[in-house]
């Protein structure tokens, strides 16, 4: 059992109602899409702030994490990637060390169904053709509840905790004369939060 199915397990009926209600005008009114900077580089452990360092080594116990530092529109982060209990993990933090947010790679397939059908009719909606290429659950909070959650498999969940997916796809869209690649975040629900062109891509990014 993933992470995802053990920290998604309530409210189902009432976001049902939700979906019903708003998917039609939520689907109507598609997101401009911006552009988006991606390009990272290997750096080595030793230009990491010891704090990302610290909580890597605390909350994944005995991993061997490969550092990045990736570089976008608005600024410079840093990455952690690494294997944790079967699945892939990216740990991002800022230039001082402090944690940005946890991403956990999965199959689209486990995505919970109200969010995967919801996605499912907007990739449909909004392009003539698409190719999944990379599905990530994205986890944000507080240090301590992050570690927790990962370092014990916890059920844990409380308000503080934003939970997101985060896809890339390989698409063309009605404005593109080419396949162009695509970053597209939504909400446990399945709403589109934000949707980014990637103008530069790292191969490694979209793999790993």
């Amino acid at each position: 059992m993933t992470l995802i199915y053990c920290i998604e397990n309530k409210g189902i009926a009432r976001r049902l109602r939700i979906l019903f209600i708003l998917a039609f005008s939520i689907l109507s009114q598609p997101i401009e899409a911006q552009e988006k900077l991606e390009r990272e580089y290997r750096i080595a452990a030793e230009h990491v702030p010891e704090k990302a360092k610290s909580f890597i080594k605390a909350t994944y116990l005995n991993a061997k994490a490969k550092w990045y530092r990736e570089e976008g529109l608005s600024g410079f982060t840093l990455e952690a990637k690494l294997k944790w209990k079967g699945q892939r993990h990216s740990v991002e933090f800022d230039t001082l060390g402090n944690l940005q947010d946890i991403e956990i790679g999965i199959k689209f397939e486990e995505v919970e169904d109200i969010a995967r059908k919801q996605i499912e009719t907007y990739l449909q909606t909004n392009f003539q053709h698409y190719r999944i290429v990379k599905t990530q659950v994205q986890l944000k909070g507080s240090s301590a509840q992050l570690q927790r959650i990962v370092g014990n498999q916890t059920r844990e969940t409380t308000e503080e905790l934003i939970i997101n997916y985060e896809l890339i796809i390989k698409a063309k869209s009605s404005e593109d004369k080419i396949n162009s690649f695509y970053e597209i975040l939504v909400n446990k629900q399945g709403e589109v939060i934000k949707l980014s062109k990637i103008v530069e891509r790292a191969v490694n990014h979209l793999i790993f």
